[in-house]
């Protein structure tokens, strides 16, 4: 059987390798991940096939056996579509979870998202919306108080790595049609799972943004991260997030962040907006959580 587009498969391994070493493992990933997309999107194209989602299961089968890259189960249900790859030439989980995102996105034109399970590949649209949203310790979303968000204040909102509390406060502000602007170290496609909104998201990476994916790297946060708060800010009722403060304070160190966000919090006060920053304390040094604790306030909603 002919194949489409040929894949040298070394290219996989290296590319993860050189990002991995110089920029972290989360960079890695989400190159790999970008990399299977643009190639499953790149095969499709030149395919020139396209299809409906009722149609999608052979299709897509029928692509990927003409890649030489993998071969595909594909499963409609009616929040998601459910992807086993096998036979697969490249292992890398997030090559192929990118791969098979890119492929369905392409066939369906519509753009798709995979989330790696155990034993498949879970694929949904970029812009569904979740019903009943759960955060990664299982519990529904909280009700937001957002009365007691106060316009020109900047808040500290105390979080940790498996709770979504930061993005909660401020998706519930978005979906009363406040404009928003949400900076993250999560991958922006993974923050459109937990609900809907008219926002912007930039990813705090080290690596260059592709497509859709908007990145600001930790140490233009003086430049463009400030230039594109100015811009939201001068919109009336706006509101934004920063995810990914502590990555910001072990790339430039804690003096010219504290300075920045001091700089934030007057911006923030004279356009009446609301600023929201996701902090970690277990991730901070107790001294510097002070210092933070000192100047904005603990939001309690």
């Amino acid at each position: 059987m002919k194949t489409l587009v040929s894949m040298p498969t070394e290219i996989i391994p290296y590319l993860r390798e050189t990002i991995l070493q110089s920029s972290g493992k989360k960079e890695a990933d989400f190159a790999v991940y970008r990399f299977g997309s643009e190639w499953g999107q790149a095969v499709v194209r030149v395919s020139g096939e396209s299809c409906t989602r009722d149609e999608l299961t052979n299709k897509a089968a029928l692509t990927a056996v003409h890649t030489g890259v993998t071969n595909m189960d594909v499963a409609i249900f009616d929040d998601f579509i459910k992807v086993n790859p096998y036979e697969n030439t490249i292992d890398d989980d997030y090559f192929l979870a990118g791969y098979v995102a890119g492929t369905i996105s392409e066939l369906l034109g519509t753009e798709h998202i995979a989330r790696i399970k155990d034993d498949h590949i879970e694929v949904v649209p970029v812009k569904d919306k979740i019903e009943k949203e759960v955060s990664e310790t299982g519990e529904e979303r909280k009700v937001i108080d957002l009365g007691k968000l106060k316009r020109g204040r900047s808040y500290i909102v105390l979080d940790d790595t498996k709770s979504t509390k930061t993005f909660d406060i401020f998706l519930a502000s978005v979906e009363k049609g406040a404009p928003g602007l949400c900076f993250t170290r999560i991958f922006p496609p993974k923050i459109k799972e937990l609900g809907d909104g008219d926002f912007s998201i930039f990813w705090l990476s080290t690596v260059d943004g592709s497509g859709d994916i908007n990145t600001v790297k930790p140490e233009r946060y003086n430049e463009e991260m400030l230039k594109i708060i100015k811009g939201y800010l001068s919109v009336k009722h706006s509101i934004f997030m920063i995810h990914g403060i502590e990555f910001l304070i072990s790339n430039n160190g804690f003096e010219p962040i504290f300075k920045f966000l001091e700089n934030l919090k007057e911006l923030t006060e004279t356009n009446k907006g609301i600023m929201l920053m996701s902090v970690d304390p277990k991730a901070m040094d107790p001294g510097e959580f002070n210092i933070l604790k000192s100047e904005f306030n603990i939001a309690d909603v």
